[in-house]
């Protein structure tokens, strides 16, 4: 009797557990995303970034989170680090990511070197990777199979060779930080206006420390060349020593600057003021005349839900996460062979309309707006789409 007495005690506890367990709400899963960036080395644009993914990431939950077709869906989880300004730092906070927090794809980075480090990390971990900037070539192909990047190099200085060209300007002038990205953007900026311009002259070539900017020494070189233009890869407080040290010397009366990064809404706040001489241009995200309903929504959107308007940046991190979510949509798991194969033929709806990845390079069709400075922004501008430079590639 006892026996029988017990037996029915216990299944009546399975019972009871069983029903406890049906009552239970399923818990959410996640698609988790490490993201790195120097947030604080590279505060100015760090905000505009983090604002864009949050922004998508808010977006895609809200409507339920990256979902299957046999309706499964994830939401996505941010791990979010600052990556510091050295490669060893950058791999360092990214093997967290990786191996403690079991990311499925990893995302961001800036900084050309601390990104090169932590591609190849990821490379050889085997981990898809979608990073803000690319300065390696795409002629060259991916730096990986595992490394997309959604600004290529290619249309900031080739757009604005293209502009030089139609300038009536015959010497001209480089300067730009000594790192990758000023002597590779450099470099194709006078590769492309020499072959559209043969009669042009290049009469002196810059490249001071990044972020160790010596007026005295710079402006003594350009003044003795005498160029009619100088073309720019400065940024940051280098940009901000050039501009106010030229405004010092007078030295940009009667000169043309096409500086690529001069009108990244982040510099224009600080310096856009001391724009004063001379005539110039730069690349950046437009205030005003954008076009497109879906590009107008995701301003407007932005605006309100931040109270300031979107940056390069901003747009740049909003489009990584969306094609991370729509390239694990379409691979149907997360398994990070299959993200990667997908990744390679994305093509989505974004605010700049058809967004796709190029195959070959994995670098996506992210153009460049480039633009006439006036009262301190960036007008009369024209876009010029990235396929037009690597889409061929």
């Amino acid at each position: 009797m006892f026996r029988k007495l017990l037996g029915v005690l216990f299944c009546g506890m399975l019972l009871w557990g069983f029903s406890v367990q049906a009552e239970t709400p399923p818990q959410d899963r996640f698609l988790k995303i490490g993201d790195s960036f120097a947030y604080t080395s590279f505060a100015r644009f760090a905000g505009p970034y983090k604002n864009g993914w949050q922004m998508a990431v808010d977006e895609i939950n809200e409507s339920g989170g990256v979902c299957f077709d046999n309706s499964d869906c994830l939401k996505i989880e941010v791990i979010s680090v600052d990556h510091g300004d050295s490669p060893e730092q950058g791999v360092r906070m990214v093997e967290g990511l990786v191996e403690r927090d079991n990311v499925d794809v990893l995302a961001g980075t800036v900084l050309t070197n601390v990104t090169n480090a932590i591609g190849s990390y990821a490379g050889q971990k085997q981990i898809p990777i979608f990073t803000v900037w690319s300065s390696v070539l795409a002629e060259k192909g991916p730096q990986n199979d595992y490394m997309f990047s959604m600004m290529p190099v290619e249309p900031h200085s080739m757009a604005a060779a293209e502009l030089a060209a139609d300038m009536p300007i015959k010497k001209w002038a480089t300067i730009g930080p000594d790192i990758a990205w000023g002597r590779t953007g450099n470099a194709l900026f006078k590769k492309h206006l020499k072959a559209l311009r043969p009669d042009v002259e290049f009469v002196a070539e810059q490249w001071p420390a990044l972020m160790k900017f010596n007026a005295t020494a710079e402006f003594s070189a350009l003044r003795q060349a005498e160029p009619a233009g100088i073309f720019s890869t400065l940024f940051g407080t280098d940009l901000f020593s050039f501009i106010r040290e030229g405004n010092r010397l007078n030295f940009f009366e009667g000169k043309t600057v096409i500086a690529t990064e001069l009108t990244q809404r982040a510099h224009m706040n600080v310096i856009g003021e001391d724009i004063v001489q001379g005539d110039f241009y730069g690349t950046g995200y437009p205030a005003e005349g954008i076009k497109s309903d879906t590009h107008k929504k995701f301003y407007d959107d932005y605006l309100t839900r931040y109270g300031e308007p979107p940056e390069l940046y901003s747009l740049a991190g909003y489009n990584i996460y969306k094609v991370i979510a729509d390239a694990v949509r379409r691979a149907g798991s997360t398994d990070k062979n299959v993200i990667r194969d997908a990744l390679r033929d994305a093509n989505i709806e974004t605010p700049m309309g058809d967004l796709k990845i190029f195959p070959s390079n994995h670098r996506a069709d992210f153009g460049v707006w480039l633009g006439h400075v006036n009262n301190g922004d960036m007008q009369s501008w024209d876009y010029y789409p990235a396929h037009k430079y690597i889409g061929k590639q």
